[in-house]
């Protein structure tokens, strides 16, 4: 852990990144170990491959323990709501410590390779990660991240690598590190941890989500900030404009103190006014709605002002599984989604928005069923495996006796498309 340093305060500068979550602290520089493994490649002897596998499932399996524990550790804790809606994100990790692409292809590897452990797992989730990074959704392209953290994890675990603990962490600094995983932000206590910035991640990742959530400071990112920032350096963290100024000016300190404060004077009269109804002074009634991509997140839509759900991004219930989604648990999904709105709300349900490629990758289709090069994807590939699609539908209609829930069909090109999709529903 690196929180002091013998180098001596760089004068000020400047730099940027991605604003992933509003606010603006002021503090002293934590940097916490987080950097990027680098596994090295090795070949194995052949009478060494059932003991590499044994290797590689005993670290899958501590990995798996060490997120039960923090998530054990965060459901018995004092932990804010708005930290408990988001479990869920445990949940897809731990999945991912299951999933076939990213366990069993790396077994395969080992042994049809004849490498090590690090070396067939950084080559398996360097090849997945790739393939996150060319969809077009920047939620789902945002994906990536989940498969390194996991597979960052699983290496840690491999070569029994320490990493500074977020428990350790016992006064109000910023965070400063390489990267940080959904697991280690759901940890922050915002009363210790002022901000944090990384030279890694998105603003749809699920630590970004997070830190907006419990409403911590955030700038992604912001590169090389981990070499650029010492430990216990001053720093103004602007996660409004995507900002760091490390070892400010009086003057900067200043206008960013004032700044400050009208912020946090700002958004208590947002909150103090969110029952309020949204509405013009000539009268125009404006109807507010949130998007969600898990129904965890609905509570905190609705308390923080917006009246609907203007889009739930039901993708997650495909990804990091091995088999589709049943008819009853899309609709305990949607269900549950509904109940957690106001009588009167309402909810948009987008039918899954994946492409081609994807659904051929998990090898739920034969691999010749589907050709990811004829642009199958959203409403297209739904009308062209019906399976799926009627599936979705019924679960949505069982779940509209309990609430007012709309249809939204995604990628829609033409009427006939639309007259198809109707006549299903």
């Amino acid at each position: 852990m690196a929180e002091n340093s013998s180098f001596p305060q760089m004068p000020g500068c400047t730099l940027g990144g991605n604003g992933v979550s509003p606010g603006i602290a002021i503090g002293r520089a934590f940097l916490l170990d987080r950097a990027k493994l680098k596994p090295r490649g090795e070949k194995i002897a052949s009478d060494q491959v059932v003991l590499e596998v044994e290797r590689f499932m005993l670290a899958v399996a501590s990995a798996r323990d060490e997120l039960e524990e923090i998530k054990k550790k965060t459901i018995n804790s004092d932990s804010s709501e708005a930290v408990n809606q988001h479990n869920y994100i445990f949940d897809v990790h731990l999945l991912m410590l299951k999933d076939k692409m990213l366990i069993e292809n790396t077994v395969t590897l080992i042994r049809e390779k004849k490498i090590n452990a690090e070396w067939a797992l950084s080559l398996n989730s360097e090849k997945i990660i790739d393939f996150f990074k060319n969809m077009q959704d920047a939620y789902l392209r945002e994906r990536q991240s989940d498969v390194a953290h996991v597979s960052e994890l699983i290496l840690r675990h491999l070569s029994k690598g320490e990493y500074d603990s977020i428990e350790k962490i016992s006064r109000g600094v910023i965070i400063v590190a390489h990267d940080l995983s959904p697991a280690d932000t759901l940890q922050l206590d915002p009363g210790q941890v002022k901000a944090f910035v990384t030279d890694l991640g998105g603003r749809t990742s699920h630590t970004a989500i997070v830190a907006r959530s419990i409403e911590i400071p955030a700038v992604v990112g912001a590169e090389h900030a981990t070499e650029k920032i010492n430990g216990g350096d001053r720093l103004i963290v602007d996660g409004i404009e995507g900002k760091i100024l490390v070892n400010p000016s009086r003057e900067q300190l200043v206008a960013y103190q004032e700044k400050k404060k009208q912020y946090n004077t700002f958004q208590a009269k947002l909150l103090l006014n969110r029952d309020l109804p949204a509405e013009t002074t000539d009268g125009f009634r404006v109807a507010l709605a949130g998007n969600i991509e898990t129904p965890e997140e609905t509570e905190s839509v609705i308390s923080h002002g917006a009246a609907n759900i203007g889009l739930y991004r039901t993708e997650f219930l495909y990804l990091n599984r091995n088999t589709l989604p049943s008819e009853e648990e899309h609709f305990l999904t949607y269900k549950k989604v509904i109940e957690s709105l106001p009588p009167e709300s309402a909810a948009t349900i987008r039918t899954f928005d994946l492409g081609a490629d994807k659904i051929a990758e998990s090898e739920r289709f034969r691999e010749d069923s589907i050709n990811p090069a004829l642009g199958l994807r959203g409403i297209r590939l739904c009308l062209s495996h019906l399976e799926i699609f009627e599936t979705q539908i019924r679960g949505i209609l069982r779940a509209s006796h309990y609430g007012k829930l709309k249809i939204m069909l995604p990628m829609i090109s033409g009427l006939k498309e639309m007259r198809q999709a109707n006549r299903i529903i």
